[in-house]
Protein backbone atom coordinates (compact mmCIF):
# COMPACT_ATOMS: atom_id res chain seq x y z
CA UNK A 1 0.00 0.00 0.00
CA UNK A 2 1.42 3.62 -0.90
CA UNK A 3 0.86 6.61 1.39
CA UNK A 4 -0.01 9.80 -0.70
CA UNK A 5 2.57 12.38 -0.36
CA UNK A 6 0.64 14.89 1.40
CA UNK A 7 0.54 12.64 4.09
CA UNK A 8 3.11 10.93 4.39
CA UNK A 9 4.64 13.40 6.96
CA UNK A 10 1.32 13.40 9.54
CA UNK A 11 0.63 9.97 11.41
CA UNK A 12 -2.57 9.93 13.34
CA UNK A 13 -0.84 8.58 16.30
CA UNK A 14 2.03 10.91 16.98
CA UNK A 15 2.19 14.43 17.11
CA UNK A 16 3.94 17.11 15.11
CA UNK A 17 7.94 16.32 14.64
CA UNK A 18 9.14 19.67 14.92
CA UNK A 19 7.16 20.23 17.96
CA UNK A 20 9.16 17.31 19.99
CA UNK A 21 12.63 18.27 19.87
CA UNK A 22 13.96 20.97 22.46
CA UNK A 23 16.12 23.81 21.13
CA UNK A 24 19.62 23.26 22.45
CA UNK A 25 22.24 25.93 23.82
CA UNK A 26 24.01 25.55 20.66
CA UNK A 27 21.12 25.82 18.45
CA UNK A 28 20.59 29.30 20.72
CA UNK A 29 24.52 30.08 20.39
CA UNK A 30 24.42 30.54 16.51
CA UNK A 31 23.21 34.07 16.21
CA UNK A 32 25.41 35.46 18.59
CA UNK A 33 28.75 33.98 16.49
CA UNK A 34 27.61 35.12 13.43
CA UNK A 35 27.17 38.51 15.00
CA UNK A 36 30.68 38.02 16.37
CA UNK A 37 32.06 36.55 12.86
CA UNK A 38 30.69 39.73 11.32
CA UNK A 39 32.16 42.15 13.49
CA UNK A 40 35.45 41.31 13.55
CA UNK A 41 35.11 40.63 10.02
CA UNK A 42 34.18 44.31 10.08
CA UNK A 43 36.98 45.87 11.97
CA UNK A 44 39.49 43.60 9.92
CA UNK A 45 38.48 45.37 6.62
CA UNK A 46 38.09 48.86 8.01
CA UNK A 47 41.49 48.73 9.24
CA UNK A 48 42.91 47.33 6.29
CA UNK A 49 40.70 49.41 3.83
CA UNK A 50 37.63 51.14 3.45
CA UNK A 51 34.04 51.90 4.91
CA UNK A 52 32.64 50.52 2.12
CA UNK A 53 34.86 47.37 1.85
CA UNK A 54 34.51 46.62 5.12
CA UNK A 55 30.72 46.68 5.49
CA UNK A 56 30.54 44.46 2.10
CA UNK A 57 32.77 42.11 3.65
CA UNK A 58 30.16 41.71 6.82
CA UNK A 59 27.57 41.37 5.24
CA UNK A 60 28.60 38.67 3.04
CA UNK A 61 30.07 36.70 6.13
CA UNK A 62 26.31 37.05 7.25
CA UNK A 63 24.78 35.41 4.33
CA UNK A 64 27.76 32.67 4.28
CA UNK A 65 26.98 32.02 8.09
CA UNK A 66 23.44 32.12 7.56
CA UNK A 67 23.52 29.67 4.54
CA UNK A 68 25.94 27.46 6.62
CA UNK A 69 23.77 27.46 9.55
CA UNK A 70 20.35 26.42 7.21
CA UNK A 71 22.38 23.60 5.80
CA UNK A 72 23.87 21.87 9.46
CA UNK A 73 20.54 22.32 10.58
CA UNK A 74 18.58 21.26 8.21
CA UNK A 75 20.70 17.96 7.81
CA UNK A 76 20.40 17.35 11.32
CA UNK A 77 17.11 17.89 11.54
CA UNK A 78 16.13 15.73 8.35
CA UNK A 79 18.72 12.58 9.68
CA UNK A 80 16.88 13.06 13.59
CA UNK A 81 13.80 13.03 12.67
CA UNK A 82 13.96 10.11 10.38
CA UNK A 83 15.80 8.32 13.01
CA UNK A 84 13.13 7.49 15.57
CA UNK A 85 10.35 7.27 12.45
CA UNK A 86 10.91 4.76 10.30
CA UNK A 87 7.42 4.34 9.04
CA UNK A 88 7.29 7.58 8.05
CA UNK A 89 9.27 6.78 5.26
CA UNK A 90 7.47 4.16 4.09
CA UNK A 91 9.44 0.90 5.76
CA UNK A 92 7.06 -1.42 7.87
Amino acid sequence: MFVPISHRTRHPGLSDVTSDRPVSRIDQAWPVVIALAAVIVFIVFLVQGSLLMAAVMALTTVVAAAVLVTLVTGTDWLNWSRRPFPHLRGHR
